[in-house]
């Protein structure tokens, strides 16, 4: 027997969905907290229930991509740049990922190949995707195992009230030798990276009323403090990659919300621009 179509009930909330060959050894999924995982009698098996992201790294997962790698490019359609930029290399079935290193305004489109031992596919194009939002954001980020560097879920921070952005200044190695000649002389070093700095409100508005969460400025206080990579992205489409190297906090005291004013120094730490950073 053949299956060529599955249809799920739309009322129905799926956590997952494993299709097994019918074995004296298929796995007893009555019982609590029951994982799925693929064996050898398994045809299929995708994941609903964001809870497995941590198992499968993906949010979704099935075996017919098992054996396969698949290659995943973005091309950055705003600049009209035919350059392919690596983002990631999915495998052991994973079918989504998060790619955070983009800018605001920019529209890209997405390369996928399959690859084998013996054979890569000709490429299979996204919808082009336009980026468009309104926050501050910086994001922790690491570099795994395997030298892929992966955000930190737990450290998005977003900042949309009361933005004050500073000003952002090009630091470069140049000294002025004055000399017997009418102009002075230069040299120059490699050191050229941007400081800036950043003063905005920690919490947000949800339904009219300002909220922050207890406990968000020690949180914020510990990040600033961390050795993670920091991605921050501005809204007009700048993006660094840098290190908080200074911060302070105030509460308004003659606020009712005792909202909480963040403000942070930060500079630049490595290039931004084609390393993949993902989630």
């Amino acid at each position: 027997m053949n299956i060529k179509r599955v249809t799920l009930n739309s009322q129905v909330q799926f956590d997952f969905f494993h299709l097994q060959k019918n074995e004296t050894s298929n796995s007893n999924i009555f019982v609590n907290r029951y994982i799925p995982s693929l064996a050898n009698n398994s045809i299929s098996l995708i994941t609903f229930d964001d809870s497995f992201t941590n198992i499968y790294d993906s949010y979704g997962i099935t075996n017919t991509a098992v054996g396969y790698t698949f290659s995943v490019y973005k091309e950055n359609k705003t600049d009209n740049d035919d350059t392919l930029e690596f983002v990631a290399k999915l495998s052991d079935g994973s079918l989504s990922i998060i790619d955070h290193n983009v800018q605001n305004h920019m529209e890209y489109v997405y390369h996928v190949y399959k690859e084998d031992e013996n054979y890569t596919s000709s490429d299979v194009l996204s919808n082009n995707v336009t980026t468009c939002w309104w926050d501050w954001t910086i994001t922790g980020f690491y570099s795994d195992d395997d030298g892929v560097y992966r955000v930190d879920p737990q450290n998005i921070w977003r900042f949309s009230l009361n933005i004050d952005s500073g000003d952002v200044s090009e630091t470069m190695s140049k000294t002025v030798y004055d000399n017997l000649t009418k102009y002075p002389k230069i040299s120059s070093g490699t050191m050229n990276y941007n400081q800036g700095s950043l003063t905005c409100i920690a919490g947000n508005i949800q339904n009219d009323l300002y909220t922050e969460a207890i406990g968000i400025i020690r949180q914020w206080n510990f990040f600033c403090s961390g050795s993670e990579l920091k991605l921050l992205k501005d809204r007009k489409g700048n993006r660094w990659i840098v290190d908080i190297t200074s911060s302070s906090t105030k509460t308004a005291d003659e606020s009712v919300e005792q909202y909480t004013t963040v403000s942070f120094n930060w500079a630049e730490i490595m290039d931004s621009n084609y390393i993949s950073i993902i989630e």
